[in-house]
């Protein structure tokens, strides 16, 4: 007698239908959750600039105040959260002239002090705007502020030449101040001096001149006596053969002779 045992266990397939469907769930409730928690922080929580106050300062010790110190407090209407400030210093035309960053976290309206520099390298003396952009940790734009500062270039102090109590004005190369006497002419130094320094010019120029030209000439004579008339030789050539010949050729050397 033939006796058939009866499995009471889950069809594989039926397992592997079942984890399927477990797994995906699980990812679905984990990414509406961390939706959720992005759409809660961009929705419910709101960060800002509570103050900024620049401050310039000199960083080369010239006299001149090339740099700012950017002072900010930002708050959030949320508990701890992560914060970054993109700042920028610009000229009038738009142009960046320096930036930084930097990146904490604050908590709720309690009062923390962040400092960003920015430095002026180089450009012309007059006044730069200021430009900060607020993000949260999830990169979404909260906040911004602006405002402007006179700065002067690093190094103006040492290259421009006027003190820090004076206004910058355009340098200009001195020309040459001439001497005259009563009468209205040169006085006698400054004429002594001029053909001095004529000479002092003018001679060893000529003394070079003469020497170049003296050398040349020398090299184009002794190249002429180191090198025979061709055709004079090739000619010689043939009265040597027409004598071997039997040929008189005497009346031909004397016009060589």
């Amino acid at each position: 007698m033939n006796v058939t045992a009866r499995s009471d266990s889950v069809p594989s397939g039926t397992l592997r239908f079942l984890l399927t469907v477990f797994l995906c769930s699980a990812a679905l409730a984990a990414a509406w959750a961390d939706q959720s928690a992005a759409t809660a922080q961009t929705e419910d929580y709101y960060e800002y600039f509570y103050s900024v106050s620049p401050h310039t300062y000199d960083s080369d010790s010239d006299g001149y105040d090339d740099s700012v110190t950017l002072e900010m407090d930002v708050d959030t209407t949320g508990g701890y959260v992560g914060v970054a400030v993109d700042a920028y210093l610009e000229d009038a035309y738009g142009y960046v002239s320096d930036s930084d960053f930097a990146v904490w976290t604050i908590y709720g309206e309690e009062a923390e002090t962040v400092y960003i520099d920015l430095v002026l390298t180089s450009g012309s003396p007059g006044y730069y705007n200021l430009y900060l952009d607020l993000y949260d940790d999830t990169g979404y734009w909260e906040d911004d502020w602006s405002g402007s500062v006179y700065l002067y270039p690093i190094g103006h102090g040492t290259t421009s030449g006027p003190s820090a109590t004076q206004a910058p004005f355009p340098t200009r190369t001195p020309s040459p101040t001439f001497v005259f006497d009563g009468n209205g002419g040169l006085s006698d130094g400054a004429v002594a001096g001029i053909v001095a320094g004529s000479l002092l010019i003018v001679l060893p120029g000529l003394f070079w001149t003469s020497r170049r030209m003296r050398r040349d000439m020398e090299a184009k004579a002794a190249e002429k006596e180191k090198t025979p008339d061709d055709r004079i030789a090739k000619f010689r050539a043939k009265m040597e053969r027409w004598r071997e010949e039997g040929y008189d050729v005497s009346e031909l050397e004397d016009l060589f002779r």
